[in-house]
């Protein structure tokens, strides 16, 4: 897969030619879709953070992806144990000022 498949969903916010293909789009929401199923299964039997009981340096990546994830427009499934993990990540103050701040 291409480096512009993965990223295809910044088509719907980054208006560039690379990005706005909708077969590219469509493929790079099918890949990040299956990636936060697995973020979900990982969460919902180790949680409530990555690495288990505390925040750990994994969850600051993880944190912007699931942050973008949720700010992106588009059908997503339910999934949540993500949604969960992303609730607690807001309860942070530094979550809200740094990364869930309005912008994807």
């Amino acid at each position: 897969m291409s480096q512009i498949s993965r990223y295809g969903p910044l088509g719907l916010v980054v208006k560039s030619p690379a990005f706005e293909d909708p077969k590219v789009i469509e493929g790079g929401i099918t890949d990040w879709t299956r990636q936060m199923q697995r973020l979900d299964d990982q969460l919902a039997g180790n949680g409530p953070y990555l690495a288990g009981p505390a925040l750990t340096l994994a969850d600051i990546p993880a944190g912007i992806v699931v942050n973008r994830w949720f700010s992106i427009p588009f059908t997503k499934p339910e999934l949540p144990a993500v949604s969960a993990y992303y609730d607690r990540l807001t309860g942070r103050a530094a979550y809200r000022t740094h990364v869930r701040n309005g912008t994807p």
